[in-house]
Parts: C-alpha cells; sequence; structure tokens
C-alpha cells in the first residue's frame, strides 16, 4: 500500500505482489487519483486484513471415508457442504424458534493428519454469542432430524433449490451452490452410513445430454446399448463410437471418490478389455464442455 496516493496491489503467494507495488524498489508508480502522473510514495506491507470476531462456535466434525471423496476441490462436495451447512442452519432456526439471521453456518476442511474430516460449523452472530450455538448442542439430534425433513423429496420438488425450502435473500450470493440431492445423499452418508448412487433415471438423463454434446461435434453416440458380456446380455448407459474402437462411458455419482469406484460394468469392462470412462454426473449437469472434453481426449 502506497501511503502517499492510497493505491493498493493484492498479494499473491508470498510476497509476490500482483501487481506493481513493491517495497523498497524506488521506482515509483502510477497515481490513481491523477492519471498520467507517477508518484513517488513509498510502499508499506504487506497488510494482512482480518478481523477477530470472539464468539460461541458449535463444530460438528464429520468423517468421510471411502468410497466417498474428501477432497474439497472438487465442487460437488463443495457443493453438498455449502447445501448441508445452510439446511443445519435453517433447521436450527426452526427447532431453536428463533430468526436464521440470529446465527450463521459455514464449512471448514480439517488438515490431513487429523484424517479424512469435515467440519461443519455454526456460530452466534453476536460478539460473545447469545447462547444459540449451545442450544444447537444440546438440541443437535433434533436439528438433525428436521434437516432430514427439510431434504427430502416430499418436502419440496425443485430440482436443486428455491425460495420455498433453502433460499432466502441472505445467501442469495451462493444460490447456484445448493443443491439438495447432494445435501441429502451427504447427510444420509454421514447419518445412516448410506454410500450414494444414481438412479436408473438421473443415469439416463447424464448419458443422454451427454450424447446429445457428442453429436453436435459428428460424434456417434448410442445410450443405453444392449451388448454381450461375461455373462449375458448387459446395457451400457452410453457407447461412444467415432468409428474406431467403442469407448464406454459411465454416469457416477459426483460424491463418490473416482479412484474407488465399484459398479458390475467396470467389472465386465475390465473382464472383456473394454475402454471405459467413468464421468461424474455434476460435471454433465454444470461442466458441461469439461466433460466433453474429457471424452474427447480419451478418443485420441
Amino acid at each position: 500500500m502506497c501511503s502517499l496516493c492510497g493505491r493498493v496491489d493484492l498479494v499473491e503467494g508470498t510476497g509476490y505482489p500482483r501487481g506493481h507495488l513493491r517495497p523498497g524498489d524506488g521506482r515509483g508508480h502510477r497515481d490513481p487519483i491523477n492519471p498520467g502522473r507517477v508518484c513517488p510514495g513509498q510502499i508499506h506491507g504487506p497488510f494482512f486484513m482480518g478481523h477477530r470476531f470472539v464468539t460461541d462456535v458449535l463444530a460438528i466434525r464429520a468423517s468421510i471415508g471411502h468410497p466417498m471423496g474428501c477432497s474439497t476441490s472438487v465442487p460437488a462436495l463443495r457443493s453438498a457442504l455449502t447445501t448441508l451447512a445452510e439446511t443445519l442452519l435453517l433447521a436450527a432456526s426452526r427447532v431453536l424458534q428463533i430468526d436464521e439471521g440470529e446465527m450463521e453456518a459455514n464449512w471448514s476442511p480439517v488438515q490431513p493428519s487429523l484424517g479424512r474430516c469435515i467440519d461443519l460449523c455454526l456460530y452466534d452472530v453476536l460478539p460473545g454469542g447469545a447462547g444459540f450455538a449451545r442450544a444447537c448442542q444440546d438440541a443437535l439430534d433434533e436439528i438433525l432430524r428436521e434437516a432430514e425433513v427439510m431434504l427430502s423429496p416430499a418436502s419440496c420438488g425443485c430440482q436443486t433449490s428455491c425460495y420455498r425450502c433453502l433460499r432466502h435473500y441472505a445467501n442469495q450470493g451462493y444460490h447456484s451452490d445448493l443443491d439438495r440431492r447432494l445435501g441429502r445423499d451427504l447427510l444420509a452418508y454421514l447419518l445412516h452410513a448410506e454410500i450414494p448412487s444414481l438412479s436408473q433415471e438421473e443415469e439416463s438423463w447424464a448419458a443422454e445430454r451427454l450424447a446429445q454434446a457428442l453429436r453436435l461435434h459428428n460424434i456417434s453416440a448410442g445410450t443405453n446399448v444392449q451388448v454381450p458380456g461375461p455373462e449375458g446380455v448387459i446395457t451400457v448407459p452410453l457407447i461412444v463410437n467415432p468409428g474406431g474402437t467403442a469407448l464406454w462411458v459411465l454416469p457416477t455419482h459426483p460424491l463418490l471418490d473416482p479412484n474407488e469406484l465399484a459398479h458390475p460394468l467396470l467389472d465386465a469392462a475390465l473382464m472383456l478389455a473394454q475402454p471405459i470412462h467413468p464421468i461424474d454426473s455434476y460435471s454433465v449437469e454444470h461442466r458441461l464442455p469439461s466433460a466433453f472434453e474429457s471424452i474427447s481426449s480419451m478418443l485420441g
């Protein structure tokens, strides 16, 4: 930061300014107020802008084992965690009969040395806390049951989220990240150890969406194709055959670790020495170009 003209640059990495302000270089920099003028002011920093906020926090450590994925760099898991945190906040406000603005919710990854875990946090927005976080701890079982009800298909008929279930004014910044299906599947795993899977309808929808994208690029693709298997006829959700070796494509659940997948079609492809490419349904729905590119790279 320049103390004379007020110009500020963001810092990227350790001690490396993204812009042109470098402490002690003596070269001067553009004045942000007077175009064309070079400011001779001294550069200070870097400064780390933070705020200490002391309040009550309820941290719920969730253990995520195999075959679930645990990398928070995966967009689907981030969406599921954001959805679950928001659902817990709304469930807590209903159980405690308080306004949802009285608390906040978030999630945080845990150091790998502590295991495959994620922290889900509920905290008071008042400095020092208002006692709501402790009340959430006391009523946690009821809050979790209410969250299950809120995420159940019977509670709302929307595909991802809407203002009748999870959306409200305060969380409008991440409406696109809220996905009831992913939040429901993650909660079912955490509470009941249920391994998520795609329904036949979801699998067929993802295969057809990919097939349409491939055909737009003049790549032949067939959906729900029956082929001879090791022990009889099997149905392949999507077969891509651009005139050479056929490629099987298997839509998978986005919360599963791609290195831990178990599916009869994968076993059949292995026995037949048949190339097969698993692809998660979240990428098909939200990142179709990258899903298309991953298939194209397999075709050569």
